[in-house]
């Protein structure tokens, strides 16, 4: 029983230590028009800039490895597991999201509020 114990932990501390970060539920269709989808996406991080890039990349990430639910995307761009993609194809991902290319993707950002939590 002890071993089974001791089993179970060890399991969910190795779960714990995936780095894997895929989109939240965050990101919800709103309406579309002409080749534009507008969606909400909410985002997290130390100030308000951190917060909104946070929620572009997380309606990015949705476009791109999940599809939009309700709007004329709800099939993924890419249609292959999203940590494959970002492992195999790393230093697109990584100059896409650093290089901020994919802001080439958004028309336009508006912070709709924040919510700031003091520790």
């Amino acid at each position: 029983m002890k071993n089974l114990f001791l089993f179970i932990i060890g399991f969910c501390l190795l779960q714990s230590c995936n780095k894997s970060v895929y989109p939240t539920a965050n990101v919800n269709y709103v309406s579309s028009s002409s080749g534009t989808i507008t969606m909400n996406s909410i985002g997290f991080g130390n100030n308000q800039l951190d917060a909104q890039t946070d929620a572009e990349k997380n309606a990015i990430d949705v476009l791109l490895f999940r599809g939009l639910p309700g709007s004329q995307q709800t099939t993924p761009l890419i249609q292959i597991n999203e940590a494959d993609a970002k492992t195999k194809y790393n230093g697109y991902f990584t100059s896409f999201y650093n290089n901020k290319r994919y802001k080439t993707f958004i028309t336009s950002t508006v912070a709709i509020s924040s919510l700031v939590k003091n520790k």
